[in-house]
C-alpha cells in the first residue's frame, strides 16, 4: 500500500496499534511527530485495518486545507483498494455532505 518502507519507530507504533484494535475497548491514541516523520502514512495503515475489519476509519485535521491535503494523499494510497476516500469539510453544502 504504501510505496516505501516504515522506519523501525513507524512498524513499533503499527504493532501497538494493531493490538489496541485488538482489544474489547474504543482505542484512544495520539500520534505525534515533527512534520514528515511519517504520522499520515501510520494513520493510512491504521485506517486500512479498521476498513479491513469491516468497519469506517476517519481522519480528522484542524484546518480545511490540510484536511484537502489528506484527501489527496489518502486517494493515492487507497487507490487500488476497494475502499473509497471522501473529503467533508464544514464549508461543504448540506447536500454534498451526504453520501
Amino acid at each position: 500500500m504504501l510505496p516505501f518502507e516504515l522506519t523501525g519507530a513507524q512498524r513499533r507504533v503499527m504493532q501497538e496499534i494493531a493490538l489496541d484494535l485488538g482489544r474489547p475497548h474504543p482505542m484512544a491514541r495520539l500520534v505525534q511527530g515533527d512534520v514528515g516523520c511519517g504520522k499520515t502514512a501510520v494513520a493510512a495503515l491504521a485506517m486500512r485495518l479498521v476498513l479491513d475489519s469491516g468497519h469506517q476509519a476517519a481522519l480528522m485535521a484542524p484546518t480545511e486545507l490540510l484536511a484537502e491535503q489528506h484527501s489527496r494523499t489518502l486517494e493515492r494510497l487507497f487507490a487500488a483498494t476497494p475502499y473509497r476516500v471522501s473529503l467533508l469539510s464544514s464549508s461543504q453544502p448540506a447536500g454534498e455532505r451526504r453520501p
